[in-house]
This record gives structure tokens, C-alpha cells and sequence, in this order.
């Protein structure tokens, strides 16, 4: 009788921990906070190179830095051969939240991306925040501003794209 209360209290404690930990654990992971933390945590299906790497391209004397402009949330690194260029913009939502747009482009391809990062999962969200979206289309991230501006591959500019509470508005000139 001893022994099965003893394994149940042992049981419980072990259970208490785990718990404990885990919580620890996930607030530890919090969400990044400027355009330079959503580059380190962006997952390698949307863009390759680890974070390491990542760090070391971010350094100034890595050559790779076309643009780091932490106040206004842009960040543009070259490629090379070995790795895609990338350009990221973070939009503010107004409930706190940050949509990053992301352009990753080599010698042969451009791919473009609206993510969102909820509880450390990310989801592309360009669908959903971007009327009408095609993968077809090029979607020019701003340094400045919020209004992203959309050309054909040819670089005929289309339209833009004007962020309004948490989504884009299609504005034709």
C-alpha cells in the first residue's frame, strides 16, 4: 500500500516538473521583436540557410548587407552562389502582431511570402492578407512605408498594395 502511494506521489512530482519546464521552456521562446530577430527565426522551408549562417551574413563585414534599417523593419542580404538573397519587411498589426514579408529570389527564382508566426508556428498567409495573390506577380517589400508595390515579372507595375488594419488594400493608380 506504501509502495503504491509512494509510485503515485513520484508520479504526480515527475508530472510537476514536466509541466513546469515545459511552461519555462516556451516563454523562453519568445517572439521576436525587430526585423533582425524575424530573420533569425524564419524556418528553413522559406528560406535555407541555418541560423548560424544566418548570424554570420548579418555581420558587416560579411559584404552581404544591402539594406539593415532596424527602425523602419527592412532588411535586404545578397545571394550568392551558394545562397538566395533575401528582403524582409515586418508590418505591424494593431493588436501587436507582425506580418513579415519576405522575398526570397536566386539567379533562377523569385518567391514571395506573408507570414505569420502564432505560438512559435508559422503560417504563409498571403492569401488571406493579399487580395487576389499570385505567386506570378511581384511583390516589391518597402523600406519605407507600408505600400507594397506589385509589378508583372517584366517589372510592369500593376498596382499596389496599401496595408490597412491588418491586411492589404488593392489600390490602382
Amino acid at each position: 500500500m506504501v509502495s503504491s502511494t509512494m509510485n503515485r506521489n513520484l508520479l504526480m512530482l515527475a508530472i510537476f516538473c514536466f509541466v513546469i519546464f515545459t511552461a519555462a521552456s516556451f516563454a523562453r521562446q519568445s517572439s521576436p521583436k525587430d526585423v533582425v530577430e524575424f530573420y533569425l527565426a524564419i524556418p528553413g522551408k522559406f528560406y535555407e540557410p541555418d541560423r548560424k549562417h544566418r548570424e554570420e551574413m548579418l555581420r558587416e563585414e560579411s559584404g552581404r548587407i544591402i539594406a539593415k534599417d532596424v527602425k523602419n523593419g527592412y532588411l535586404a542580404i545578397s545571394g550568392d552562389a551558394g545562397d538566395p538573397g533575401i528582403v524582409l519587411a515586418i508590418f505591424k498589426k494593431s493588436d501587436g502582431q507582425y506580418i513579415v514579408g519576405l522575398n526570397v529570389y536566386d539567379e533562377m527564382t523569385e518567391q514571395f511570402y506573408f507570414l505569420r508566426r502564432d505560438n512559435g508556428v508559422w503560417r504563409d498567409i498571403s492569401s488571406e492578407i493579399v487580395p487576389e495573390y499570385d505567386k506570378r506577380l511581384k511583390y516589391e517589400l518597402p523600406r519605407y512605408g507600408t505600400t507594397v508595390k506589385v509589378t508583372n515579372k517584366a517589372g510592369k507595375k500593376l498596382y499596389d498594395l496599401v496595408w490597412n488594419q491588418g491586411r492589404f488594400v488593392k489600390k490602382t493608380s
